[in-house]
């Protein structure tokens, strides 16, 4: 038998799913989409083609995360066994808009993208298993394994301190709206932090702004650039930017940020 995920589409009421020794085959294009409440997926013991560990459905080798249903409120830590997750992508995890951790095997390597992980709004923590060939762990967050790139920060932080190996991030902090701060460890050489907000090094401009900021900032008088569409649009909790007197770039008046031309 086959079993179509689609056909359970916006099924909110549904808390566990069962599936019988019969069922074969499983498409999971959706994930149980609105299923937001179905918090366990169990399977028949002999069902010859796929299994459960606590919750979560897998193929029968536990080679493969298939699904981790929609309404899973608890971490999720992806047994050493599993390789893939849903051939290669993030996508047996869309929807899991309550999970709050997930610990990445050494041997799960197949990971065309992790951007999907952005996209759970409950996420605080990332955690890798030491071995892995692309990634590592630090403090929660998920970086390429020679700690240079910062891939990505959990989507349910309130704060964010990035590391003293990070060079490069990946990340758009507009898209983190529960962002609040950012911080950076003593001993990074390529950015700095003010008021939250992230700069390069030389303070001369700024990299991002969290979607969350709130209450007021100052902007340091060696800042040239500033783009209002990348650091400061939708941050509907930014009361008030000031800006250091001695800048020659730009002033504020009343909290609002001008240069020369006009308001910024």
């Amino acid at each position: 038998f086959w079993l179509d995920t689609e056909q359970f589409e916006g099924c909110e009421n549904i808390t566990r799913l069962v599936i019988p020794a019969s069922v074969a085959f499983v498409t999971l294009n959706q994930n149980f989409s609105g299923c937001t409440n179905l918090a366990s997926i169990e399977v028949a013991v002999d069902n010859e083609n796929f299994t459960s560990i606590d919750g979560v459905l897998y193929n029968k080798a536990v080679t493969t995360l298939l699904s981790c249903p929609p309404g899973r409120s608890a971490g999720l830590e992806i047994p050493p066994t599993v390789t893939s997750i849903n051939n290669g992508q993030f996508t047996g995890l869309s929807g899991c808009n309550r999970l709050t951790a997930v610990s990445i095997p050494s041997g799960l390597v197949e990971l065309y993208s992790a951007y999907p992980l952005t996209l759970l709004p409950a996420l605080e923590m990332i955690s890798v298993a030491s071995g892995h060939p692309d990634y590592r762990s630090e403090d929660g967050l998920l970086l390429s394994v020679d700690g240079e790139t910062l891939v990505v920060c959990p989507a349910g932080r309130s704060v964010l301190r990035i590391p003293a190996s990070v060079t490069a991030i990946l990340p758009t902090f507009s898209q983190l709206s529960l962002l609040e701060r950012i911080e950076v460890s003593a001993g990074n050489a390529t950015y700095a932090a003010r008021d939250g907000v992230l700069y390069n090094r030389e303070l001369t401009s700024i990299i991002g702004c969290p979607g969350g900021i709130r209450g007021r900032i100052t902007i340091p008088a060696t800042v040239k650039n500033i783009s209002q569409y990348t650091h400061f649009r939708g941050r509907a909790n930014l009361e008030w930017i000031d800006v250091d007197p001695e800048s020659p770039y730009y002033e504020s008046h009343d909290g609002l940020l001008y240069q020369s031309s006009g308001v910024v």
